[in-house]
């Protein structure tokens, strides 16, 4: 990348969707690399060369967790009771005239 390294535009994503399933693609000997990605938030990692089903694993895995999250977000959202916006401006308290 151009403007900036895999760990940033991992950070800058993570921003934006804390739960954006992002994996990382690292050579063999760069372990400091992938504990980086890990802790800036990438949910998973891929050795290079990168064999076919290792990296349908791991894609799979990453997908199932961050839709498992997006459920669960989803439901606590809809669960959750907010007055109208016509409720909440007839309710306001008003001064006595007393």
């Amino acid at each position: 990348m151009p403007d900036t390294d895999g760990i940033e535009a991992t950070r800058r994503i993570m921003a934006l969707d804390a739960g954006a399933p992002i994996l990382m693609v690292t050579s063999y000997g760069q372990e400091q690399m992938v504990l980086n990605a890990i802790d800036a938030g990438a949910k998973g990692y891929v050795l290079k060369p990168i064999r076919e089903e290792k990296l349908r694993d791991v894609i799979d895995k990453a997908v199932a967790k961050y839709r498992s999250r997006s459920r669960t977000a989803s439901s606590k959202a809809s669960s959750m009771s907010f007055p109208s916006p016509s409720t909440s401006a007839t309710s306001r308290p008003t001064r006595s005239s007393t």
